[in-house]
């Protein structure tokens, strides 16, 4: 019976009934969307076991007076330093970025991004080998290969042993490792011992070139104490130039943060979502308010007919959110319609929902049933 009164009241007023519920609808898609990239944004590199405990080590360069910068890489000796004279440490592993096209007989493929690392990068970082061993990259001219790179280089064939050419150096497939998610700040398509890259140094090459991770055995409480330790490395290692130079560490899990200003996003997007949301609350109450001020004579008649105060009152209450979970399950299905839209805007790989993330569709849930007691 209240079923058939509702769709009868809701046809009834057809025109600024749908007009509210895709406002409201729309309010919550883009909730949706906004807590969606605020917790992604605040998950980079938090899938690495220990994450909190993995730390990238900088070095700041005072070019003059008053005139600093801050550079992601550090000179290569840095890592033999922190090994013999750093304690609590766990692993620590350098990386260096390649973007060489690769080759595959006279087939050329471009546009993927590897990366020379130390036979300890697997001991710093979680990135899971699908075959293969990791500590295999110790040996010269070796190559582990990202699923995505092995099924576009190789199909379904048969990849290890298979030779693959960069620099005109010939590198043998010894392993698989997964892609690196999304929410990654170290990306790669194909990994390849540092040793190779250091082979086409000089013996005297003491400069800014490699990127330097430290994974401590437990979380540092004093940054500054470590990073004024390792200024020590410069004076020991008769580094050019010295004077100039200084180390600062930080979490791996504040670099994206760091260097992409996120919490200027964050603002931006919390404001934006906000706004929206409210302005289509704030109108499908007052829509709602006024449908019932024009149902006066028909509450009055059924005041009459023996319907009590508190009846009439749930009964509104209970219409209203019925509109309002409908405008929530409409707002999460326009979400996933317009997801990779949102990705091409934003540039990030998002993931909507998933393991851990049920409590978005509870919040979406939660504020449709406020709003819809709230307009009740």
């Amino acid at each position: 019976m209240f079923l058939k009164t509702f769709f009868r009241n809701f046809r009834t007023n057809l025109s600024s009934n749908l007009v509210s519920l895709a406002g409201l609808s729309i309010g919550m898609m883009v909730t949706v969307f906004s807590v969606t990239y605020i917790v992604f944004e605040s998950s980079y590199d938090k899938f690495h076991e220990g994450s909190g405990r993995i730390y990238q080590v900088s070095t700041k360069m005072e070019i003059s007076p008053g005139n600093e910068v801050v550079m992601s890489n550090t000179h290569q000796q840095l890592k033999e330093y922190i090994d013999n004279h750093i304690p609590g440490i766990e692993a620590s592993c350098r990386t260096k970025k390649i973007t060489d096209p690769v080759y595959i007989e006279d087939q050329k493929f471009k546009n993927h991004t590897g990366l020379f690392i130390d036979k300890e990068f697997f001991s710093v970082f979680d990135f899971e080998m699908l075959a293969g061993d990791g500590s295999g990259i110790e040996n010269p001219n070796t190559i582990i290969l990202t699923k995505d790179l092995v099924k576009k280089l190789f199909g379904e064939n048969e990849y290890l042993g298979k030779t693959i050419t960069i620099k005109d150096e010939l590198y043998s497939v010894t392993g698989l490792v997964d892609n690196p998610p999304g929410n990654s700040t170290i990306q790669f398509d194909y990994l390849l011992p540092l040793a190779n890259f250091f082979r086409t140094l000089p013996p005297t090459y003491n400069y800014v070139s490699v990127q330097t991770y430290i994974k401590a055995i437990r979380p540092y409480d004093d940054y500054n104490n470590i990073a004024g330790l390792l200024n020590g490395f410069y004076s020991d290692y008769n580094i050019k130039n010295q004077e100039m130079f200084s180390v600062e560490i930080g979490k791996l899990t504040d670099v994206h943060q760091y260097y992409n200003k996120t919490s200027k996003n964050y603002l931006l997007f919390i404001t934006i979502s906000l706004l929206v949301l409210l302005v289509s609350i704030v109108n499908y109450i007052n829509t709602f308010a006024a449908e019932n001020e024009l149902k006066i004579r028909e509450t009055g008649i059924r005041k009459v007919v023996g319907a009590s105060r508190a009846g009439l009152i749930r009964s509104m209450i209970l219409r209203s959110v019925i509109i309002t979970l409908l405008a929530a399950m409409i707002g999460m299905f326009l979400s996933k319609i317009f997801i990779d839209t949102f990705r091409e805007l934003t540039g990030i790989n998002v993931e909507q929902y998933g393991p851990g993330l049920w409590w978005i569709q509870l919040l979406v849930f939660i504020i449709a049933l406020l709003t819809g007691i709230a307009a009740g």
